[in-house]
């Protein structure tokens, strides 16, 4: 039997695949964020501030390391010059 794969197969394969792709993913941050998280930060040690614990139950690190942590994988993107009054997108000038 000669099996023929046309576009369309491979357009709905790719969309199926992201699907499970992101069903996963949402799972993932789900399960994290209903996860217990810690008493004292993973990053510097210090006690995670009981009003941070309480918003954010699963929380691992403190708010400074969080910051930390965010800031260095925050992506910088340019924007339209003329369009405000940065020249990336939550840097101001």
């Amino acid at each position: 039997m000669l099996l023929i794969r046309t576009a369309m197969d491979v357009v709905d394969e790719a969309a199926w695949l992201t699907e499970a792709e992101r069903t996963e993913g949402v799972r993932r941050v789900t399960a994290a964020l209903a996860a217990e998280g810690e008493a004292e930060c993973i990053g510097c040690g210090d006690e995670i501030e009981p009003a941070r614990r309480a918003a954010l139950p699963s929380a691992r690190r403190c708010i400074i390391c969080q910051g930390r942590i965010e800031a260095r994988n925050r992506v910088r993107v340019p924007i339209v010059e003329g369009a405000g009054t940065s020249n990336f997108r939550g840097v101001t000038a």
